[in-house]
């Protein structure tokens, strides 16, 4: 397992690797490429992931938080059981990728993002809406009873 809590910039090239248990937190991750490779069951926190290549990977069981993907390229990678909280997508590119039983919370997307996330048992929720709407009852429920 390989834990980094410090903010640095990493920048390689991967081929064919297995990456897992891995826990990276306040990075800034520029120009990697990975190809074939198996990322699985790892945290990825307050992650900015800027020009990157992952082609034809396969992501398992990963906790994206409060993370950036900037022009980021995802060929032919599969996204499974992947949560995704407080992300954001920029200018990412998604050909013939796919993303199936994972959720996203909170999360800015970009077109190609979007239009994935509509099959395979995937899960867009924004939680500021329910709190929002749980704001709005609160009001209402006070001007009610200082109009009665």
């Amino acid at each position: 397992m390989r834990t980094v809590i410090e903010r640095l910039e990493i920048t390689q090239f991967g081929e064919l690797q297995m990456i897992q248990d891995e826990s990276l937190s306040s990075l800034s991750i520029s120009h990697q490429a990975l190809a074939g490779s198996l990322v699985k069951s790892s945290t990825y926190q307050s992650v900015v992931f800027s020009s990157c290549v992952f082609y034809a990977c396969e992501f398992k069981e990963i906790v994206f938080r409060g993370c950036n993907f900037i022009q980021c390229q995802f060929d032919f990678s599969h996204f499974k059981n992947c949560k995704f909280v407080d992300c954001t997508f920029e200018d990412c590119s998604w050909p013939a990728t796919s993303l199936k039983d994972s959720t996203f919370t909170d999360c800015e997307l970009d077109t190609w993002v979007s239009g994935l996330i509509e099959n395979h048992d995937n899960v867009l929720h924004f939680t500021f809406a329910e709190v929002q709407k749980a704001q709005e009852i609160e009001l209402m429920l006070a001007a009610a009873f200082t109009a009665a």
